[in-house]
């Protein structure tokens, strides 16, 4: 018997086919929508038995950004370090995902909008040196994502603009 899987983002409200596959076998990957409201539903193919998720659960990034992150004053040549936590992969026990080329690092100096490369291929869990470059900005971010093989896996920014001073 032939299943598909459905994934919704919004708690049921629209469904995306994520794929199908045996009983035995639904290969899968679940979007890196991040969401407290995911739900997954399984029914047979061609109608019939189904079911879904009892209840929502939450697809979160496996990273948090924690310096900076919102508020903080950085003066352009300044040396900083740039954190963040990561979840253990659960195939690898490592923050970074068997199929990883490690984390990209990228900044943005207008709140988000727009993103430039700031470090490539990361592998040190957690912690980056950089000295500040501008421009001058009042609305700098970060963003840390990893990087898969099979693209962009997970990715957080600073949940908050902060300063880039001359």
């Amino acid at each position: 018997m032939t299943f598909d899987v459905n994934f919704s983002a919004d708690g049921g409200a629209t469904w995306t086919r994520l794929g199908s596959g045996s009983a035995s076998r639904l290969p899968v990957k679940l979007p890196t929508t991040l969401t407290a409201n995911a739900r997954i539903a399984v029914s047979a193919s061609g109608g019939g038995a189904s079911d879904m998720s009892d209840a929502s659960f939450r697809v979160a990034s496996p990273f948090t950004v924690t310096y900076p992150n919102g508020g903080e004053t950085l003066t352009v040549g300044q040396q900083t370090q740039i954190t963040w936590s990561q979840l253990p992969s659960p195939s690898s026990g490592s923050g970074i995902g068997p199929n990883s080329n490690g984390v990209t690092l990228d900044v943005s100096y207008d709140g988000g909008t727009t993103w430039t490369p700031l470090a490539g291929r990361v592998t040190t869990p957690g912690r980056f040196d950089w000295t500040v470059s501008g421009p001058v900005a009042t609305r700098a971010r970060i963003r840390v994502r990893e990087d898969s093989n099979a693209g962009v896996a997970a990715a957080d920014p600073s949940d908050a603009d902060f300063t880039i001073a001359p």
